[in-house]
């Protein structure tokens, strides 16, 4: 509590300020309100314990002016130096940022410096855009700036006020808390430097998500900046900035609208000719706030404050500051009595769940406890995990060159046509191969970092023995810290190692890590390092904080592609270490060309990818010292005759026929490709159901109903639990939104642990390896006993068994059309079909989707599955005949049937009045083949 009383000294003063362009009007005493007239607009924000607001900067000065009288070629820093930069950053708050010279005062000393220098700072790169002629001098005016912090952070700093007095402050915090802590800083101003520059053009804020994220990158920065300074590491308080900086943004927006929307002055030059002006209107309100509220550009520019819909549309952003003020002072309340701050005060009544924009960047739930629980947010941030993942896998693939693969290698070897595309795909699986090699040892280096006390024989003896009994249930408090965070490839296998529970407990206990084991992935801290921006696919951004850290822990540089093309490789003959390249596809000794037996040699021999290194499939290396040639078949003998791989001498052999030469119980190169084919197979569902119906989205983690889909795929989750336990001898399958439920859990492994031998009396796992046909009859009793218990369809138009394995199961839904029949899947082909209806009742979606059944049925077809009633809506008519079919029903039928079936399926509906639109897609093999629609959208007259 004192370190956080600090933190709200920073953000706290008992003045009460009126916040407009003028800084002339009175506060309302104990209310929060906006006021829009016809001549200013005032923004009043106030709270009893906490305050925070943003004034606008007046436009004075460039910031760029040199000390005076100093002399430009002198290096050093004097005492008069850094007096006369203290007194210009004090004078440019006290002139244009009143409210942070208030606050100064109430920092602790040692910090005060380093505050006025970053608010300072702030004020210098929002004036650029005011300031400049054109928006190429306002780039070269932050790149100045950019690199003029760089020398500052390098301990060169340049001859500008804020840059010496920010060098003195560094200087200053390397004295009390060492250098760790200036690179941490570095970061966050570097941050809040290219949100500057990205936002000089005034470009509107696509959504209110957006706009706090605005907030969070900047004066949230400033604030996370300043507790570094202390230094002060709290998730709590970071917590708290987070929401104030967030209302700090969105307040400093709206105070200046009257200033960016008003329209330019004629400035006349002195012969009397009117100038051009360089001040283009803007408005900066959300888009999606304007859209709902009905407000326009155009008339805000010209009615000014009067414009219609606009007082609405800034209370409505207005609100979501104040919430972020309420959230904060909550906070402190509960933080200031011992309590744990909460969450279940924050968002409420919000559609998604609290997340803004769907999956906001700020910490959730109860800290810890969150992480332990199975709960829509959870899953949300896992689907994020998951999207960057991808995004990574994707940059690694498609890097043209890395590891010394290029592309043009299929063009070299003779390859054309459809050959060509299939080489340059073994091409980037190369690549992801050797780079997951990599990331695997990377991973088994942190590992080893971890400490703990490795578990021995004769603890295994023991009873009730701490380190193997009551391992898994520990009841330790841990989790990790900020910066204990790991690069992205690391964090990828990570993910999939717990993704095996069994070999995760075992390889966790084996090492005595009870931290991670009861950890598990901080999905708070996840949260916070994921962008929400898709153009940068989910990039994965961690604090320098963590980068120094792991550098230091671990000796390996945080990108995987910076460290050593070398490994250093033990020999297990005369334990000489020699290096051994990762790869030696690069080192090909003749140029690439066409094979002469081409037609013969595996496409993989063609391109010259298969190789000899470490990372590459067929490893051999011989040892320069006992000339002993050293291969996967001798490194996974060389487990079982050392001590320690003795006792456990039946899996090591397991490991030896997966070709498994790691420290873990599996090979996590393998399993991360496995884990691969769950993301790619939801974007194939994602695609293929985009084409299929493109007024609906299947893109979950953009869907508006997000936080539905993921409560109900947690509800589902618990019900495939319950069929567990009552069928403890029968193999349970999930769906793909069920997957994504039960994977999230297991990324809490000792929560997982804990339920599924409680509720099951077993520990679960998790088997991504089990043969086809098992699965299939698995997946089948799954669907019947599922519509048994609960009266619903398991497998919907999402699910990924049958998206995969189309062919290799018949399943039949017996609650709506009661005949079950085999059919011969030689002559007939999978179907499925989308119906859109009009306005009317479900009972009329019912109706055909009876007659469309029949149809199928009786003539020797089968229908797999009926599911997804649902209403939406369709497009705005055009005509005053249209006005009752703005919204209608839809349902998804799956059916196998003839060629002949699916004609007479197709003119049927052709000829329901009733239908707006239908579609169907030919599934067959599980791929999108083809798409019919019968004639464009047509709206129907309603019947009498």
């Amino acid at each position: 509590v004192p370190l956080i009383s600090v933190q709200v000294k920073i953000i706290s003063t008992s003045a009460r300020w009126a916040v407009s362009p003028a800084r002339t009007a009175p506060l309302h005493d104990h209310h929060d309100s906006v006021i829009v007239n016809s001549h200013k607009l005032f923004f009043f924000l106030h709270i009893d314990s906490l305050f925070v607001c943003m004034h606008r900067p007046r436009l004075l000065g460039n910031g760029l002016s040199r000390l005076a009288r100093a002399a430009q070629s002198r290096s050093y820093v004097t005492e008069a130096d850094i007096a006369s930069a203290r007194n210009y950053c004090l004078k440019q708050l006290q002139t244009s940022d009143y409210d942070a010279h208030l606050i100064r005062r109430f920092v602790p000393p040692p910090v005060q410096d380093a505050y006025a220098a970053l608010r300072a700072l702030n004020l210098e790169l929002v004036r650029l855009p005011e300031i400049v002629s054109n928006p190429t001098i306002g780039l070269m005016r932050m790149k100045f700036w950019q690199e003029s912090l760089d020398k500052t952070f390098a301990g060169q700093p340049p001859r500008e006020p804020i840059c010496i007095l920010l060098d003195k402050s560094l200087q200053d915090l390397e004295k009390r808390a060492g250098s760790a802590t200036k690179k941490s800083i570095k970061y966050w101003v570097s941050r809040l430097v290219k949100t500057r520059e990205k936002h000089m053009d005034n470009r509107p804020f696509t959504s209110l998500a957006s706009l706090e994220d605005y907030g969070e990158n900047t004066y949230a920065t400033l604030m996370y900046a300043t507790l570094a300074m202390m230094p002060l590491r709290s998730m709590h308080v970071d917590h708290l900035a987070s929401h104030i900086g967030k209302a700090c943004g969105i307040v400093a927006v709206l105070r200046g609208i009257p200033v960016l929307a008003a329209p330019a002055q004629p400035v006349q030059t002195p012969s009397g000719f009117d100038a051009p002006t360089t001040h283009k209107p803007s408005l900066l309100l959300p888009l999606d706030v304007m859209a709902e509220e009905g407000v326009k550009e155009e008339e805000v520019f010209r009615q000014g404050p009067n414009a219609p819909g606009l007082q609405e549309a800034v209370f409505k952003v207005a609100t979501r500051a104040n919430d972020h003020l309420i959230t904060a002072r909550e906070m402190l309340k509960r933080l200031q009595a011992g309590q744990d701050p909460g969450h279940e005060f924050e968002h409420q009544g919000e559609v998604g769940g609290g997340f803004p924009g769907g999956f906001g960047n700020q910490y959730l739930n109860n800290g810890y406890e969150f992480m332990r629980a199975r709960t829509p947010r959870a899953c949300i941030i896992h689907l994020r995990l998951l999207y960057a993942f991808r995004g990574l896998a994707l940059r690694i693939g498609y890097q043209d060159g890395l590891f010394g693969i290029e592309d043009g290698r299929s063009n070299k070897v003779g390859l054309d046509g459809e050959e060509i595309e299939r080489g340059e795909s073994k091409l980037r699986e190369k690549r992801w191969a050797i780079y997951l090699a990599r990331a695997v040892h990377r991973y088994e280096t942190w590992w080893k970092t971890l400490g703990g006390t490795p578990l021995q024989e004769v603890d295994m003896e023991l009873v009730d023995c701490e380190r193997y009994d009551r391992f898994p249930e520990v009841d330790i408090p841990m989790r990790m810290e900020w910066h204990e965070l790991v690069p992205l490839d690391v964090l990828l296998i990570w993910h999939t190692h717990i993704l095996n529970p069994r070999n995760y407990l075992e390889d966790a206990m084996r090492r005595g890590l009870q931290k991670l084991w009861v950890g598990g992935i901080p999905w708070d801290l996840i949260d916070l390092c994921i962008s929400s921006d898709t153009n940068s696919l989910f990039e994965y951004q961690a604090p320098e904080e963590a980068k120094n850290n792991w550098t230091s822990q671990t000796g390996l540089e945080w990108d995987n592609l910076e460290d050593s093309p070398y490994i250093e490789l033990t020999c297990p003959v005369c334990n000489e270490i020699t290096p051994v390249p990762w790869t030696t596809c690069e080192l090909v000794e003749q140029p690439l060309a066409p094979s002469s037996n081409a037609k013969t040699a595996s496409l993989a021999s063609q391109l010259k990818i298969i190789g000899y290194g470490y990372g590459d499939g067929d490893f051999k290396h011989r040892c320069p010292q006992c000339n002993i040639m050293t291969d996967a078949d001798l490194l996974c003998v060389a487990k079982v005759i050392t001590p320690r791989a003795a006792a456990h001498l039946r899996k090591v052999l397991a490991n030896y026929s997966d070709n498994n030469w790691s420290s873990f119980g599996l090979d996590l190169r393998a399993a991360v490709i496995r884990q691969g084919l769950f993301i790619d197979k939801m974007y194939k569902v994602s695609e293929q159901a985009q084409a299929l119906t493109p007024w609906r989205s299947f893109d979950w983690l953009h869907s508006p109903a997000l936080m539905e889909t993921m409560e109900r795929s947690v509800l589902k989750y618990s019900r495939f639990l319950e069929i567990a336990k009552k069928h403890p001898d029968k193999m349970v399958v999930p769906t793909l939104d069920l997957d994504l439920a039960w994977h999230t859990h297991q990324l809490s492994p000792q929560d997982y642990y804990r339920t599924t031998t409680r509720e099951l009396s077993k520990f679960l796992n998790h088997d991504d390896k089990v043969e086809d046909n098992k699965l299939s009859a698995s997946f089948e009793w799954m669907c019947e006993t599922y519509f048994e218990l609960y009266g619903e369809i398991y497998s919907t138009c999402i699910c990924w068994y049958s998206y995969q394995n189309f062919d290799k199961f018949r399943y039949h839904q017996t609650g709506l059309f009661a005949s079950q029949t085999k059919i011969n899947t030689a002559t007939t082909m999978l179907y499925e079909l989308i119906g859109v209806v009009r306005q009317g009742s479900l009972t009329e979606v019912r109706e055909i989707a009876q007659t469309v059944g029949s149809l199928v049925i009786k003539n020797g077809g089968v229908i797999r599955g009926l599911a997804n009633w649902g209403v939406f809506a369709l497009p705005r008519p055009v005509s005053i005949h249209q006005m009752r079919h703005t919204h209608g029903h839809y349902f998804v039928m799956r059916y196998d049937a003839s060629t002949k079936v699916h004609q007479d399926v197709r003119s049927t509906l052709r000829l329901e009045p009733r239908m707006i639109r239908s579609a169907h897609v030919k599934l067959g093999d599980g791929k999108l083949e083809t798409l019919a629609r019968f004639g464009a959208p047509k709206w129907q007259e309603s019947r009498s």
